[in-house]
């Protein structure tokens, strides 16, 4: 029995000294992750006091604090980040935080009941992020908050928007009551030239270009774009009309030639000269890799001059899938227009899509107007009426599952069930009744 009672005293011990060594062990951490939280603190104090007395401190502290955030509280602060990174800061492997909403032109433009801003004579011009030397490569958090008054117009430099060129990230941002009026290649409201990852941005700024790549959200991209959403109008303007022009214009993206999902455009696109799309003007792929477009929508009119398309403009061996196109197509030259693609090139895949979008031209298609070359199409349905077949030109394509439907069947569980029902429903009061995307 003595025996028994020692045995139960050294596991009680035991018990008590493992409790013990774990609450030491909790509270050495806790206090670690305190100490560290204020030195954090303390940093960003101190990179914040350089901004505001000497800017060319910036260098010297991060090459102190190499896992130093920042923190961007007013425009100045903005401007000051942009001013490093033109100067070869990179900001590699740093976060930079948005902490309040900025306007950058405050008092200096209106807005009226249309919509339409005007910015007066005393307007700053924004300088992009980013140089064609320097390129941001960090992450830009945005905190979901708005960014208003983005003035530009350039007339010498390519690569136009808040950004110049990015091989970081930027995430989290709306962009609201802003003009872009560029010449140049590659104009986005976001950025120019996107080589990183761009993720839910939000643009209700104006564009009107001459420039050969134009965007809503990006210009030219070779990155990632995910969840975002173009809701303003975006023009790209030709005064010799060229149907020959190497234009690209799209609501979020000028050319792709990366990976672009869960996309939306609502604003109205106007693209004279070449390839218009409600999602990206051009996609095209880049070597071995395919350019893909997925989970997309469009609900804007698009008009364009020669080759227009709900999704993209022209499809160059690029993927489109789980997509649709709900807005009016025209092609103002009577040229190729489709409900998702205008024309679709060599080995491109286009699979469970749909278009319910009236298409007017001599050249339509109900999903694509042209299709040549080894073009794979499978599972893809348009609205009878919107259209007089389901492409206008065929070259070489297999088409499988593919036709015209009703209106009652597009607004059925059995159309979800046809597209699958992985990617898609019907929810009550939305897309007048037809599916849209999970």
């Amino acid at each position: 029995m003595n025996k028994l009672k020692n045995n139960k005293g050294s596991v009680a011990v035991v018990v008590i000294v493992a409790v013990l060594f774990i609450m030491s062990v909790s509270l050495t951490l806790y206090f670690a992750a305190v100490n560290r939280k204020n030195e954090s603190l303390k940093q960003t104090e101190m990179i914040k006091a350089a901004y505001e007395k000497d800017v060319d401190k910036m260098d010297e502290l991060y090459a102190t604090y190499e896992e130093q955030s920042l923190y961007i509280y007013t425009k100045q602060d903005l401007e000051n980040f942009r001013d490093r990174v033109n100067s070869g800061v990179s900001f590699a492997g740093k976060t930079v935080y948005l902490m309040n909403d900025i306007d950058l032109n405050p008092g200096k433009y209106t807005v009226a009941n249309d919509g339409t801003i005007t910015f007066d004579s005393t307007a700053e011009q924004w300088i992009p992020i980013g140089t064609s030397t320097y390129n941001f490569d960090g992450t830009f958090e945005g905190n979901e908050h708005v960014i208003s008054g983005l003035y530009i117009t350039e007339t010498t430099s390519n690569n136009q928007g808040m950004f110049k060129k990015l091989n970081g990230v930027v995430k989290n941002i709306t962009l609201d009551k802003g003009v872009i009026i560029s010449t140049l290649e590659a104009t986005g409201v976001l950025v120019g030239t996107n080589n990183g990852t761009v993720e839910n941005i939000k643009n209700y700024n104006v564009i009107k270009s001459y420039s050969a790549v134009v965007g809503g959200i990006v210009g030219w991209n070779s990155g990632t774009v995910t969840e975002c959403n173009n809701m303003a109008n975006i023009s790209r303007l030709d005064n010799s009309n060229n149907y020959n022009s190497e234009a690209r214009i799209g609501g979020i993206i000028g050319q792709n030639l990366g990976i672009v999902k869960r996309c939306v455009n609502a604003g109205d696109i106007l693209g004279e000269g070449n390839h218009t799309g409600g999602i990206v003007g051009f996609n095209q792929n880049e070597n071995t890799s395919i350019s893909s477009i997925e989970k997309c929508y469009n609900k804007g009119r698009i008009t364009g001059y020669y080759v227009v398309g709900g999704i993209v403009g022209e499809n160059y061996i690029g993927r489109i899938d789980a997509c649709y196109n709900n807005g009016d197509i025209t092609s103002n030259n009577n040229s190729h227009a489709g409900g998702i693609s205008g024309e679709t090139r060599f080995t491109s895949v286009l699979s469970n899509l749909y278009n319910i979008g009236k298409i007017t031209s001599n050249s339509q298609g109900g999903i694509v107007a042209i299709a040549l070359n080894d073009v794979t199409i499978n599972n893809c349905y348009y609205l009878e009426g919107t259209a007089t077949d389901i492409i206008r030109r065929v070259y070489s394509p297999t088409i499988t599952n593919s036709s015209s439907q009703t209106d009652s069947f597009m607004k059925s569980q059995a159309f979800v069930e046809l597209l699958g029902t992985s990617n898609w429903m019907i929810k009550a009061g939305e897309n007048n009744g037809y599916p849209v995307l999970r």
